[in-house]
Formats: structure tokens, C-alpha cells, sequence
């Protein structure tokens, strides 16, 4: 092998990432392994080097990038996968509506056959990430300092993260030799409630402390031995705008489902560990309102619906759930766009509310309704600066 290095760095034509990313009609190369685990390597170490997104490098040499990548196209690459993984259309599909079907294993008809659930999946729409809007809203609030710990043979990453002061997102990795069985994910899982651990498997388990929410497999880039995970999680009410999240792992000597199925699970604990992970500074949040009591809370990355009586839905008490009575929210932007962040069908008599609509929509990453508030992950970034207002059913909300 020829070991002497090309220093001949200009003899390449310059090419924009986004040309070279989009070059039609030719074959593609599939890299190796080892290429791979370098090139991540090498992204890592350069965010931490640079911390966050710092200048942005627009031109690199094609030839030289695909022969050894230098710390433009790495710095490029990194910007381009964290804004994807989290809210891009670069491995996030389309749904369009469909129905599908649950087994309640737990539940047994008279005729002894199981239980099961239809339901209609709404249409999920979403877009590329938009670079810039990253770059302006998100910018020095992005952690990126990898944090490593290994549990059952099961190696988890978590290597970056944002948050606003409601919501938090954290993408990290899972990955164990000969495959990764403690984990249920698909597609469908995606669409619905989240990937979630496999009792029969799992001998470990292993969440945030001071949020929940939801989990998203990244199916296209993750293979059987690894897992390219995104949680969406709203913070809890004793841990709005935390610092740092708090990694919490525990091992079992037994799997989950038998360690559940006892009285004193804590019998069963093989070890437990609690990993601080730092955050960095909260994206700016926005107070929108309707010029009477009901207001929302929103940043370039989550928002929260606060509902009063000018929200049109009846309160029925501390038990129940106004939230329940909100079919529609739409940001409109100043260029007359619009963003449908959800809209759905509702017959409550209860609440006070009728709503039928064409198509059922969910272009969110993760929504959870309380009783007298709603809070919504965005599948998108926001642009916060060009919104005129928001649609919360027929109740519009400005900026204060």
C-alpha cells in the first residue's frame, strides 16, 4: 500500500455539501465499517473541539471528502446529522392515514381468543431540516458532550441534547454485540406510543429522571447490533428548566418481566447507577395570548397550551381533561404559510365541543395533554420571529 499522503488539496473542483449530498446518477458507495466508526469518531471529536455550531464551511473538495473528510466537511456533516436526527425528513418518513390493529394479550374474549383494538393512525407530514433556522434559534443551546456507559453488554451513548424550559430532546445511541433484543421498535412504534423495553428480554432498564415522553428508533440508519434513538420528553413539574438530566440505570439479576411480577423488585437489583448528563442553556420561549386568560408558552422547538374559560372548552373539574377538547392548532407565519401542527375529529357534549374534518392530522414529535394545559414537541423547527399568530381551535394567540 502506498502510504505517501496527497498534498495537493487544490486540484479538486469545489462543490457545495448540498450538491454533493444531491449528485444524481451514480452508483452509490457503501462504506465500510471501519470508514464509518472513523468518520464518527472524527464528527464527535470536532464538536467537541468547537463545542457547538460555529462557522459554517459551504465548499469542500468531493474527491478529497470521500478519501479522508476534512474539519469543514466533518463540522458540515455533524450540523447536517443532529438537525436531522432530531427534527429533519432525512430518515423520518411520511405517514399517511391508515388503520391499524392491537392485540390485547391480557384480555380474553368469551370465546377465548384475544382482545384487539382498531384505531386510525393520523397522516404525519415532515420536512427538511431547515439549516438556518437551526443555526438561529438553536445555535450555542445544543449540548454535545458525549456521555458513555455500559450496562449488560449493552454499550448507551448519549450525544446530544436541547431543551427549552418545558421540553427536552436527547438523541443517543444503544448498541450490543449479536444484537439488540431488550428493545420493541418499528415503524408502528414510531407513529404511536414509542420504542419500549421487551420484559421477556431486558435485564436492565433505563430512563431520564426528571422527564418522560417518548422514544424514536431512527430505522433507517440503525442496524441489529445498533440503535440510533431520539427521545421527545416534556420535564415534570418539579424539574421545569433543569440544568442536567439524570441517566438512571438499573440492572436486574433477573429479566424484567419476573422482576416485575414480585412484590419487592428491589431484591432483584444487580446494580444501579445514576449518570449526571449536562444541559446546555434553554432556547428562548415566546408568550402568546389571546388577550383574555388563556396563553401559550412556545419556543423554536415545543410549545405549551395554557386553557382558560376564554379557550372555549368547559372546565369539568380537576379529574378531567380540558385538553381532551382541542382538535386544531396551526401556526401562521407572516408570509401567509401555515404550519398544521394537529387537527382532529371530536363529538364532546361534555366539553362543549364538535369538530369533523377532512383528514386527520399529527405533525408533532410528541404531544401530551393535561388537565388544564397541553405541551407539543414540534416534528419541525418553529420560526419564531416570522409567526403572526397561533390557532388553538377558533381562538387565536399572539405574540405579547
Amino acid at each position: 500500500m502506498n502510504n505517501t499522503k496527497n498534498t495537493d488539496k487544490y486540484t479538486f473542483p469545489e462543490i457545495s455539501v448540498e450538491d454533493f449530498d444531491n449528485m444524481g446518477n451514480l452508483e452509490d458507495h457503501v462504506f465500510s465499517e471501519k470508514y464509518n466508526q472513523r468518520k464518527e469518531k472524527e464528527i464527535i471529536a470536532m464538536m467537541k473541539k468547537n463545542r457547538l455550531f460555529g462557522n459554517r464551511f459551504a465548499k469542500v473538495a468531493a474527491a478529497a471528502f470521500l478519501v479522508l473528510a476534512t474539519p469543514a466537511a466533518v463540522y458540515a456533516i455533524a450540523n447536517n446529522q443532529i438537525a436531522n436526527g432530531f427534527w429533519g425528513n432525512d430518515t423520518k418518513q411520511n405517514v399517511a392515514s391508515h388503520t391499524f390493529t392491537t392485540v390485547e394479550e391480557a384480555k380474553i374474549k368469551d370465546d377465548g381468543t384475544v382482545s384487539t383494538t382498531k384505531s386510525k393512525m393520523p397522516k404525519v407530514e415532515y420536512v427538511p431540516a431547515d439549516q438556518k433556522l437551526v443555526d438561529k434559534y438553536i445555535g450555542d443551546n445544543l449540548s454535545f458532550e458525549p456521555i458513555v456507559k455500559k450496562v449488560a453488554g449493552t454499550t448507551i451513548t448519549v450525544n446530544s441534547a436541547v431543551k427549552d424550559k418545558n421540553s427536552v430532546i436527547v438523541g443517543y445511541t444503544l448498541e450490543k454485540k449479536g444484537g439488540i433484543d431488550f428493545l420493541n421498535y418499528s415503524q408502528l412504534d414510531n407513529e404511536t406510543k414509542g420504542a419500549w423495553l421487551n420484559e421477556d428480554k431486558a435485564t436492565f432498564s433505563y430512563n431520564f429522571l426528571e422527564c418522560a415522553g417518548k422514544t424514536f428508533v431512527d430505522l433507517k440508519k440503525s442496524t441489529g447490533d445498533k440503535l440510533y434513538c431520539y427521545d421527545y420528553m416534556q420535564f415534570n413539574e418539579d424539574s421545569f428548566d433543569a440544568e442536567h438530566l439524570t441517566l438512571n440505570i438499573t440492572e436486574y439479576t433477573k429479566p424484567l418481566a419476573k422482576v416485575l411480577s414480585k412484590d419487592n423488585s428491589k431484591d432483584y437489583i444487580k446494580n444501579n447507577t445514576a449518570v449526571s448528563i449536562p444541559l446546555a442553556a434553554k432556547t428562548s420561549m415566546h408568550t402568546l395570548s389571546d388577550g383574555k386568560d388563556s396563553s401559550i408558552d412556545l419556543s423554536a422547538i415545543s410549545m405549551k397550551i395554557n386553557l382558560g374559560k376564554s379557550s372555549g372548552i368547559k372546565d369539568l373539574g380537576e379529574s378531567e381533561y380540558m385538553s381532551e377538547g382541542i382538535y386544531r392548532v396551526e401556526i401562521n407565519y407572516k408570509d401567509g404559510s401555515k404550519y398544521t401542527v394537529s387537527e382532529r375529529n371530536i363529538d364532546s357534549p361534555d366539553l362543549g365541543i364538535t369538530h369533523k374534518c377532512d383528514s386527520e392530522i399529527a405533525n408533532y414529535s410528541y404531544l401530551c395533554g393535561g388537565t388544564r394545559d397541553e405541551n407539543i414537541i414540534f416534528n419541525r423547527i418553529v420560526d419564531v420571529d416570522n409567526i403572526a399568530s397561533v390557532t388553538v381551535n377558533d381562538v387565536t394567540y399572539t405574540i405579547k
